[in-house]
């Protein structure tokens, strides 16, 4: 039996071609660790939403959002993204796989069971049959992943609470996996009158394939109202449906201090975001402009003029340039000796739609800290190569001469269990556009991070290693792991092409597979001002079960752990002072401290000590 019929029998569902692997992420929870219960309480303090409930989930309305936006939702089991659906109604989804609350698979052997489930809080819904009462909800199979769900297997269901009776009832559900691309629309009326009550509820569940992201469903523009008014597919509403991730040319982040070098050469001239008009008829775009901000205050705003029609129904690609008055905008790099987070906005004039007015903007965060990248920071996907000591590089160039001291990889948990095998991280020249001779090697023991959602690694070397301006590899070689270590892959960004590199044994190849995606394998550099985090590493888990969570943190963060005795918490900020001690307190106070990269230092009752950052976002 030939190499890749193995593969096929021991991986299946997997994508393998040749020797390279593409693998379902583990997907599923926003960016927050927190515990997996249902709460059966309303979080706003037994209040009742009123009508219309509708949630088109380009904003964060579980419980607990940094934002302080009103809460619709009593969990967050499912991935509220706006990686995973191909051409939503509006910018953002809700999508429902195989992974639990913190992208860790449900189970690493193969089976098919019940996942996600995605419930609202209590509702007022004590109105007549005749009101028109109505649900409505766009979904969609697969969408970015890249798998499908299995119509034999995988469905998409709907349920209603009815307060009377205490009980939940099936209303609908699905397993057409036929169109994905597209999105579907439901809409169901409710005149049964034990659902027109105090206290309604609905919720969404899967079944899934249980190993990761397989069987997604994506799940958008969820709407509960009267007089059937949203039992078509037309609604007044202009709305983004995608934008960009960066304003920096080829990279989605990269060190400060690099960055200073020649801030004008690596920005972006241009940009294209796409619009949808939900209306019957036409509508014009205007009142279109960029606003950035720093800690909390403006830094820049760009107006751009042009103010297109678009058609009813449709969609329109509108350009932004990033000049002002002919001058090129630039993030000053002189805002902070340290990491910099800038906010960026970019906003449509025309609002119709009050419920959905935060799909009329499109935020993202140009983050300037340790590392290059060129992935977005969400995986769709998996990336790895078989065979016993198969080799993975990615090509960075960087724009100044400084010293590489660790590596940070999303190291994705799917199928076979590789934690704690052990492999290398490595760094190779650039020879002639292929990884050259060997500049370090340092071996770990592969770490799955459960702290977090897709929680990266850092993987340190013996010690820094410099690097001059220019090209180079960074990456890692297997030992053991013939199925093939799984790594972050992003398919909403274009890094790989012509940078990855594979070797299964038989020399360097570039990625046929994964070339029109990024590998989330990142450099981390000794830039000024991050010698307190070289220092340390997060990947050391000497504290069992340490958990650092809301992070970001906005007013306060909690410290817990699966030990007995209080612990022992500080917070240091990057100039290496203590700005805060605690001793057996779980809950943090952080309101007072500027936003910004910190560590926490947390010592349990045996001496043991473990390193966390801890970024605080006001």
């Amino acid at each position: 039996m030939n190499r890749i019929s193995l593969l096929l029998i021991f991986l299946l569902p997997v994508g393998v071609f040749g020797q390279e692997l593409i693998s379902p992420a583990t997907i599923n929870t926003l960016q927050t660790t927190f515990s997996k219960r249902v709460d059966t309480h309303n979080p706003k303090s037994g209040e009742l939403i009123e009508l219309p409930f509708v949630d088109d989930f380009s904003s964060d309305n579980f419980p607990g959002n940094p934002d302080g936006n009103p809460v619709l939702w009593q969990d967050r089991f499912a991935t509220l993204n706006r990686g995973l659906a191909v051409n939503p109604p509006t910018q953002g989804v809700v999508s429902f796989d195989g992974s639990d609350e913190v992208g860790y698979p449900y189970s690493f052997d193969p089976g098919t069971g019940p996942a996600d489930t995605l419930t609202s809080c209590p509702i007022n819904l004590e109105y007549d049959p005749n009101d028109g009462v109505g649900f409505s909800f766009y979904y969609q199979p697969k969408g970015n992943s890249f798998f499908s769900p299995s119509a034999d297997s995988d469905s998409l269901i709907l349920e209603f609470y009815a307060p009377l009776l205490d009980q939940w009832f099936w209303i609908w559900s699905t397993v057409d996996v036929s169109d994905d691309v597209n999105f579907i629309f439901v809409y169901i009326t409710i005149t049964d009158t034990k659902f027109l009550r105090e206290g309604f509820q609905f919720r969404f569940r899967n079944i899934a394939f249980l190993q990761g992201l397989y069987s997604v469903w994506n799940v958008d523009y969820v709407w509960l109202d009267l007089n059937e008014i949203n039992s078509s597919e037309v609604v007044n509403d202009v709305a983004f449906v995608e934008g960009v991730s960066s304003f920096i040319t080829d990279y989605t982040s990269m060190p400060n201090s690099h960055y200073a070098e020649d801030p004008e050469a690596r920005m972006i001239q241009e940009f294209d975001v796409l619009f949808r008009n939900l209306n019957d008829g036409p509508r014009t775009l205007e009142g279109n402009e960029i606003e950035i901000s720093y800690e909390g205050s403006p830094v820049g705003s760009i107006t751009n003029l042009n103010e297109p029609p678009i058609p009813a129904q449709s969609t329109l690609a509108y350009n932004h340039t990033l000049e002002e008055d002919g001058l090129q905008f630039v993030f000053d790099p002189n805002l902070s000796e340290d990491e910099l987070i800038f906010d960026v906005e970019v906003k449509l004039g025309t609002a119709d739609f009050g419920p959905t007015v935060s799909n009329n903007s499109y935020k993202f965060k140009q983050q300037f800290y340790t590392h290059y990248s060129y992935d977005d920071g969400s995986a769709e996907a998996g990336y790895g190569v078989s065979n016993t000591g198969g080799r993975v590089a990615l090509r960075y160039t960087n724009f100044k001469s400084d010293s590489v001291w660790a590596l940070k990889i999303y190291t994705m948990p799917f199928g076979a269990n590789f934690e704690n095998t052990t492999f290398s991280i490595r760094i190779w020249e650039d020879e002639e556009g292929i990884p050259g001779e060997e500049l370090a090697t340092a071996s770990h023991e592969f770490v799955y991070g459960q702290n977090e959602y897709q929680q990266q690694i850092i993987y340190k070397f013996d010690s820094a290693v410099f690097i001059p301006s220019g090209s180079f590899f960074v990456g890692y070689q297997q030992s053991s792991q013939a199925e093939g270590l799984r790594v972050g892959l992003d398919f909403n960004t274009t890094g790989n092409d012509g940078n990855l590199y594979f070797n299964d044994g038989n020399g360097w190849n570039p990625s046929i597979i994964a070339a029109q995606a990024s590998v989330m394998i990142h450099p981390m550099f000794t830039s000024d001002g991050y010698d307190i985090i070289a220092s340390t590493d997060n990947s050391d888990q000497q504290i069992p079960g340490l958990r650092v969570f809301p992070n970001p943190s906005d007013e306060f963060v909690n410290v817990i752990a699966d030990t007995q005795g209080p612990l022992e918490v500080r917070i240091i900020d990057l100039q290496g002072r203590v700005v805060k001690e605690s001793f057996g307190v779980n809950r943090l106070e952080t309101g007072s401290f500027p936003s910004g990269l910190y560590l926490m230092a947390v010592t349990d009752n045996s001496g043991r000590t473990s390193i966390k950052k801890l970024a605080i976002e006001h």
